[in-house]
């Protein structure tokens, strides 16, 4: 009788800095199922010769050498709320979906704030942002361990707070997946 083992192979496409989209392979339980291939001894689909980074965990996405592809995404807040809007759902849903199949990450929550209101404040709400997306991972069955949450107010803005975009930029947290 012949056993047929079968590896599932997920492929994961990450934004890349230029707006492009790049196919990345993501190493999954599924994959343990073949027979551990003495070409790829971390099983990660990046072959010995050319591999960086020999002993990659699994349930990480990793890049074209085979090391660990740290993942960053954000989404966006009104000003003052706290509350996830329509327009960054999609990103959440996103988000939710990547913490479920790369179980291998830690997950590092930022908030961060406009300078609209006062610092004392600005810290608050950030930390309420960042609280915000914590529970919606959580609430999807994300280990509460897997998270980490900062929170810096006004303190590291990405753009100026001097003009209405900037500010928007500004409000936001900052999702990495390292």
């Amino acid at each position: 009788m012949k056993i047929l083992f079968i590896t599932l192979i997920f492929n994961l496409y990450i934004l890349s800095a230029n707006g492009d989209y790049k196919q990345t392979n993501l190493n999954t339980p599924y994959n343990n199922l073949a027979s551990i291939n003495s070409d790829d001894l971390d099983n990660d689909l990046v072959l010995n010769n050319i591999d960086k980074c020999p002993s990659t965990p699994p349930g990480v996405c990793v890049t074209d050498d085979g090391c660990t592809q740290i993942l960053k995404y954000t989404i966006h807040f009104d000003t003052g709320l706290a509350t996830i809007n329509k327009h960054s759902s999609k990103i959440v849903n996103q988000i939710i979906n990547i913490a479920q199949e790369c179980y291998g990450y830690h997950i590092i929550i930022e908030g961060h704030t406009d300078s609209t209101s006062n610092e004392k404040y600005n810290k608050y709400l950030s930390k309420k942002r960042a609280i915000q997306l914590k529970k919606a991972l959580l609430m999807f069955g994300i280990k509460d361990q897997r998270i980490t949450l900062k929170w810096f107010g006004e303190t590291k803005p990405i753009s100026s707070n001097n003009t209405e975009d900037g500010r928007k930029q500004n409000r936001r947290v900052d999702i990495y997946f390292k």
